[in-house]
């Protein structure tokens, strides 16, 4: 679930629990993907900065046996946690678009 508007999850195509079962050209792929998305999403949202995060293993509190990383959108003033607004904007766009990695070419995004 993200917690805001511009949390998104960058993952491998290959479905591996750690990122030490990547070989080194799917880790690097996964990185480069994480900087496109970080710079699309800064064009697109005026994002101040980001969050990357990963929790690699269950030890670190990963609960999806798929290594990924959380891309959050920050505001040059930061809020923890969403607002209500930005929870019913999650809510709205959840219920209608439903997104995944397959429809980011047609929103602009080149991944």
């Amino acid at each position: 679930r993200p917690i805001k508007p511009g949390h998104l999850l960058v993952a491998p195509r290959r479905v591996v629990p750690t990122l030490a079962e990547l070989s080194e050209d799917e880790a690097a792929d996964l990185m480069r993907t994480v900087r496109k998305v970080t710079s699309r999403l800064k064009e697109k949202l005026g994002a101040a900065g980001f969050s990357i995060a990963s929790q690699d293993g269950a030890a670190a509190g990963q609960t999806v046996p798929h290594v990924h990383y959380h891309v959050i959108s920050r505001e040059a003033t930061p809020a923890i946690m969403p607002t209500d607004e930005e929870m019913a904007t999650l809510k709205s766009i959840e219920v209608r678009l439903g997104l995944n990695i397959k429809t980011f070419p047609q929103m602009g995004f080149d991944v």
